[in-house]
């Protein structure tokens, strides 16, 4: 796997933008860099001031011009403001592996039980190949997702683009997700939903799934390493629906090849959408 030069994916336990937002009154501004050393549980203690404020919007620094060695960092909620914001400008960087610390952590940074967060700025995030993102429906649990959006942001080198990923087994739903805007640099896997996630060389198939509908995939221009640039598989029980591509132009980085689609029980539509994408079921 190429090195992850800026990593930023889809965490579907949360709604993220990557676009400026704009509000009625002045945030209360937690700058990571007043809470100590860099990296060094300052991220986590700002948070847990944010988080407790009694102002109605907050948001949480990470200067321009900083680099910060962060080691995995839980921004879990609920909080008591109700708009909530993280200015990433500086650039994130994870441990190449997990420390004595850390060992059994599965996920580098987590978003937990919060609603109306906002994820913007100017900077890079470097997850070194650590797992960043956590599965829906682990463990045959229940789990729901709604209002995602993802926008302006652009892949450079990553093993994935805008992924969607669940468990067999779980049960729940992931609806109203947006991915708009994303630019695609020798992405492996460039747009993916995959209702079969499983890490290990084998997983029981399971009836059971965690429901996925109306998502949507518009503006994506770059290119894909993987031929398969496309890759819808869903349950063969419950399936997808309400999938929509638009705008969607993705090449092979190497040009001798075609990219292609692929789709397993999806349903849903594509305008002018290249590779094409004939397996939707309309």
């Amino acid at each position: 796997m190429p090195n992850l030069v800026a990593m930023l994916e889809i965490l579907v336990a949360f709604s993220i933008l990557c676009v400026a937002a704009v509000r009625s009154s002045d945030p209360q501004l937690f700058n990571v860099l007043s809470y100590g050393a860099i990296g060094d549980g300052a991220f986590g203690k700002a948070w847990d001031d944010l988080c407790g404020s009694t102002s109605n919007y907050v948001v949480l620094q990470i200067p321009n011009g900083k680099s910060f060695f962060l080691e995995p960092v839980n921004f879990k909620g609920p909080c008591k403001p109700s708009h909530l914001q993280v200015q990433i400008d500086g650039n994130l960087t994870a441990p190449t592996k997990p420390g004595d610390d850390n060992e059994g952590i599965q996920n580098w940074i987590q978003f937990v039980s919060l609603e109306g967060l906002v994820v913007n700025g100017s900077g890079s995030i470097n997850g070194q190949g650590f797992a960043c993102i956590g599965s829906l429906g682990h463990h045959e649990s229940y789990a729901t997702v709604e209002d995602v959006h993802v926008s302006s942001c652009t892949f450079i080198g990553t093993q994935n683009g805008a992924r969607i990923k669940t468990w067999q087994g779980g049960s729940g739903y992931a609806r109203n997700i947006t991915f708009k805007d994303i630019i695609l640099e020798s992405v492996n896997r460039s747009i993916i939903i995959d209702q079969f996630y499983c890490p290990h060389k084998t997983c029981p198939s399971e009836r059971m799934a965690v429901k996925i509908s109306s998502v949507r995939f518009a503006g994506f221009y770059g290119t894909s390493l993987d031929r398969r640039a496309i890759s819808l598989n869903c349950s063969q029980t419950i399936g997808c629906t309400n999938i929509n591509l638009d705008n969607v132009n993705i090449t092979a980085a190497t040009p001798s090849e075609k990219p292609y689609a692929s789709c397993i029980n999806a349903h849903g539509m594509a305008y002018n959408t290249s590779p094409p994408v004939p397996c939707l079921i309309h």
